[in-house]
């Protein structure tokens, strides 16, 4: 059996040629950066999710942190579901705010709304904004009703949803839910364009102070005048290029994405091993699909290595409480049960456009003869 590895990036012809053709007329332009390209493709992701505006980032992370700047959480808490990446976190912290990890739900492991109404009542006045993670490119339904606590509370809700590209919810696409969502564009991601990503949002004015604050914090009408301290986030034009020509295939490679998921959850139904699904009328473009163990990760991993199957990433193995850098902002009093059993007990088998069906059922057959859980 060959080696199935933890991802396996492919380019077609067809894709060479228009990247090829599109590097030439970036050489003719001589604009290398923030130009033609990196605005058509922010004009075609705005149309894509219908929304007022896109503005691209190097990173999923620097355009959450755009989105932070702009909404000024400096030295206020940001609640933000405690299963998350440490990207997450960096952001809300570069922005000058503190992170406090809230439990998550235990259907799809995203933020709970009942220990997120009790954090609002222990700070108060004290929160800068709310952060909801679409895990695994998975919409919990539980986002109406967190939309309902942080508007009454006045709060608004930022959506990471850094691994949902193209997830949808009652047709409604993540990172529409909220004040603004962020994508990433790293290269595992359902849409990528090697690293890069994208802030959404239909609010005009935290468009214009992220633009701003993307260009060192010009003045919006005077740009040679700075009034806020912003960073060099602007983005390549080949990055945005890259990015043009992978939108020509993407849908074509999240259905490939669905068609394995699928296939995991056909073989796996009835069996030790748990797939998440998306909720009723929601689709997932599947950055991950997460299986919940019987059995010890650790020894799960150590058998993958032994049949030439390489685990990919979890989402994630170490929760925001258990990271060095988050402990001083933690309220003993916290347990996160769910997220510790989560993070504990999930993993995630291969699942990207450049496995065959026959992968899968070679992955699924070898967890269905593991009997010792």
């Amino acid at each position: 059996m060959k080696k199935i590895r933890i991802y396996d990036l492919k380019f077609d012809k067809s894709y060479e040629n228009k990247f090829i053709s599109g590097s030439k007329q970036i050489l003719k332009e001589g604009f290398l950066a923030n130009h033609t390209y990196v605005r058509k493709l922010e004009k075609k992701l705005q149309e894509l999710f219908n929304v007022k505006h896109c503005l691209l980032s190097t990173s999923g992370t620097s355009a959450l942190e755009l989105i932070f700047r702009s909404l000024k959480i400096k030295n206020k808490k940001v609640l933000v579901g405690n299963n998350t990446f440490i990207a997450t976190a960096t952001a809300i912290m570069n922005a000058g705010g503190i992170p406090i990890p809230v439990d998550i739900e235990n259907e799809y492991y995203s933020l709970c709304p009942i220990e997120l109404e009790k954090k609002i009542k222990k700070y108060k006045k004290k929160i800068g904004a709310v952060v909801m993670i679409h895990i695994g490119g998975l919409i919990s339904p539980k986002i109406y009703r967190i939309r309902n606590i942080c508007k009454k509370n006045k709060i608004s809700l930022i959506e990471d949803a850094a691994q949902s590209f193209g997830s949808t919810l009652n047709k409604k696409f993540s990172g529409t839910f909220g004040l603004a969502g962020a994508f990433s564009f790293q290269t595992t991601k359902p849409f990528t364009t090697g690293e890069g990503g994208c802030l959404i949002t239909n609010s005009t004015k935290l468009y214009n102070d992220a633009k701003s604050l993307r260009q060192f914090g010009f003045e919006y009408k005077n740009n040679i005048q700075h009034n806020n301290l912003g960073n060099n986030f602007k983005v390549s034009e080949f990055v945005a290029l890259a990015g043009l020509c992978e939108l020509d295939r993407i849908k074509k490679r999240i259905k490939k994405r669905q068609t394995l998921a699928a296939q995991y959850q056909k073989r796996l139904f009835n069996s030790p091993w748990k797939t998440l699904k998306p909720a009723k009328n929601s689709v997932s473009t599947y950055y991950k699909q997460i299986v919940i163990s019987p059995i010890n990760r650790n020894f799960l991993i150590k058998k993958f290595k032994e049949k030439n199957i390489a685990m990919t990433g979890g989402v994630y193995y170490l929760p925001l409480s258990k990271q060095k850098i988050i402990k001083k902002f933690l309220d003993k009093k916290d347990k996160f049960k769910v997220s510790n059993f989560f993070c504990d007990k999930h993993f995630c088998p291969p699942c990207y456009p450049e496995l065959s069906v026959k992968d899968v059922n070679y992955i699924c057959d070898f967890l269905l003869k593991i009997k010792n859980y």
